[in-house]
């Protein structure tokens, strides 16, 4: 399939399906090369191609002077046919007689070239006369009288101009300035209606249009896919050529304008993009000269994908976050315009085709009932979540904000057994995101409307140095004022977690305790992720007793110790875990503890040193989260990894 086409298809497709890709195909192409044959020292611009490309109209304007001093003297449409893949001499259209006073620019053709379209200014003795219109060919330089097309509501005035008109009839672009006050110019279009006649003036709307220049509209046959030189949209140094992709029926909704790049643009002006045929287009550019000259390009037969506005999340159940997690991208009117699979970092992006739209988020997997609660938080390019959506009963994930299932919490801020009065406290989710800035009252006192889904939270103090969180609590109570809960110091906030009060004691004196390392023989129960059978990546985990390094129990792990009997070149890997109460230095140090204590046992059962890798992760492997007792619990673990 030729490039050009496969683009267009690809148009359509984007537009008349539910399923996008999510990026847009552009089509590279090969260095352009002027079209000597065409070129003179005069502006050659506006080439229109036909006939398979194999014929071209196009406008030649003439100047006189240079410089400041320079001026537009005449304009004149010229006509060549290309034989054997060199083109003819050109020839100018129209005879002097029948061109005279007018100055005429070719806007289109119909799909013979028999008809061409024309917008030309008449001198006359009272001024001059704008006209738009078409004259039909009969005869080598032989023309019909002139049909002028009617436009509601529009009159030329002294403002710029420039028009394309499709090869069916039935489309008309303008760029003009949106006022006589305006130097720069807008895109427009205009309809032919079913009754032959033209409706009115449409603005393609500010994702097309910019306070600057947009002008040499071209749109290919899909009636989808809209070319147009801009200086508006960034780019390489003066208009560049971009190509943008119609949304719906109204003509004013866009995807955002992209650049087509090297090799078609350049620093200098490149703009009069058109197809000639479904391996080669014209544009025309003053790259390496002081003019506009006709330039051409082949594609290459390669693609490129280009991205809109990419929007990028994380998706995070039960506190962590989940990879292979298909999400469904729905426009407006409910339909999907992408599906997207998080990666191991529960990570996700996809693209928005159109700026000004909102789409709506929902699990692919028909059990989303079992996901309620998790959320997704948009990241912007700096990596910082920005927003969060939560999934709600009804399967869709919900912006937070606009979520009312709430309930109401009580607490106490104090320092050194004193109320803390009118200080700020973030919340923050169970992934660290701001939710809310409360203050506590005269009494140290705070009221929270608390969402449902939010089971964990910390809090951050404002009013407080952080050498001094140690001496200050904060907990909740219930409607007498009584203690219900606290929160636990953990580094940086103060966690909330639903644990026993003996067990918080023992994790904030975590930090300060010496670790104990009994000697005893490891017995007990071990977790086998998958069947042992000798491959690489093969995992026995060992679960510990919190803060401590002897295992709390081990089953038989005669299949592992059989297999390195059996296979003596055989190493292991073996890696102590932790959760993240603690500091980092002691995690770290405990996980070491953990390992070795694994490693003796093994050594007791034959396996020698020189086949064991012993390591510590500390807290920063967790395989669920540590905002959970019983998470907490799976992360104190040791991994015996078969190499």
């Amino acid at each position: 399939m030729k490039v050009t086409r496969l683009l267009l298809l690809f148009a359509v497709y984007l537009m008349c399906t539910n399923i996008s890709v999510a990026q847009i195909i552009i089509p590279e192409f090969e260095e352009p090369n002027k079209v000597e044959e065409l070129s003179s020292s005069e502006v050659e611009s506006m080439p229109i191609p036909f006939n398979n490309g194999e014929e071209m109209y196009y406008y030649v304007t003439v100047v006189k002077g240079e410089g400041l001093s320079a001026k537009q003297k005449d304009e004149h449409v010229w006509y060549s046919e290309r034989k054997k893949g060199k083109w003819k001499v050109p020839y100018r259209l129209f005879n002097a007689a029948f061109i005279e006073n007018k100055s005429a620019h070719i806007i289109g053709t119909d799909s013979t070239g028999e008809r061409i379209y024309l917008y030309f200014t008449e001198y006359t003795k009272e001024g001059s006369v704008e006209k738009l219109g078409y004259y039909d060919k009969e005869g080598r330089d032989k023309w019909s009288e002139f049909h002028e097309l009617t436009i509601p509501n529009f009159k030329f005035e002294e403002k710029y101009y420039s028009f394309y008109i499709t090869p069916n009839e039935d489309i008309l672009l303008i760029s003009m300035s949106p006022s006589t006050t305006h130097l720069d110019e807008d895109l427009y279009v205009c309809l032919k209606q079913e009754d032959g006649s033209w409706g009115e003036i449409i603005d393609l709307g500010k994702t097309i249009n910019t306070p600057k220049l947009e002008v040499s509209p071209y749109i290919a046959p899909d009636g989808k896919t809209l070319y147009f030189a801009s200086d508006g949209h960034g780019g390489f140094g003066a208009e560049d050529i971009f190509v943008s992709y119609r949304l719906d029926d109204s003509w004013k909704r866009w995807s955002k304008p992209l650049n087509l790049g090297e090799p078609i643009n350049s620093a200098s002006s490149d703009e009069f993009f058109i197809y000639g045929n479904g391996e080669e287009v014209y544009f025309s550019s003053d790259r390496n000269s002081d003019h506009l000259n006709i330039y051409t390009a082949k594609a290459t037969g390669e693609v490129k994908f280009a991205n809109i506005d990419s929007v990028g999340g994380q998706f995070f159940y039960k506190g962590l976050p989940k990879e292979n997690i298909t999400l469904k991208i729905l426009d407006s009117n409910g339909d999907v315009v992408d599906e997207i699979v998080t990666d191991a970092f529960g990570r996700f992006t996809y693209q928005k085709l159109d700026p000004d739209e909102s789409y709506v988020i929902k699990l692919a997997a028909d059990d989303d009932e079992n996901y309620v609660g998790s959320k997704i938080y948009f990241v912007n390019e700096d990596g910082k979540k920005t927003n969060r959506y939560i999934l709600t009963e009804d399967g869709v994930f919900a912006d937070a904000s606009d979520i009312n299932t709430k309930e109401s919490i009580r607490g106490v801020f104090k320092y050194n057994e004193l109320p803390m009065s009118n200080s700020a406290l973030v919340i923050l989710d169970e992934n660290g995101f701001p939710v809310d800035t409360i203050y506590t009252d005269e009494n140290g006192k705070f009221e929270y409307e608390k969402l449902v889904y939010d089971q964990d939270y910390s809090v951050i103090p404002l009013n407080l140095e952080e050498d001094n969180w140690v001496d200050a609590e904060i907990y909740l109570t219930d409607l007498d004022g009584n203690k219900t809960q606290e929160f636990i110091l953990r580094k940086d906030q103060f966690v909330f977690t639903e644990v026993v009060e003996d067990q918080k004691m023992v994790e904030i004196a975590e930090a300060d305790q010496a670790i104990v390392d009994d000697t005893e023989e490891i017995i007990g129960k071990a977790e086998v992720n998958e069947a042992w059978n000798g491959k690489s990546g093969d995992v026995i985990r060992v679960y510990f007793d919190f803060a401590r390094s002897n295992p709390n129990g081990l089953k038989k792990m005669n299949d592992l110790i059989e297999y390195l009997k059996n296979n003596a070149t055989a190493q292991i890997v073996v890696e102590g875990h932790t959760d993240s109460i603690g500091t980092i230095d002691n995690n770290q140090a405990l996980g070491q503890k953990r390992a070795q204590a694994v490693g003796d046992y093994l050594k007791t059962k034959g396996v020698p040193d020189a086949r064991m890798q012993i390591t510590s992760k500390g807290e920063s492997e967790p395989i669920e989260s540590n905002m959970y007792k019983d998470g907490r619990a799976k992360n104190r673990r040791v991994e015996i990894i078969l190499k």
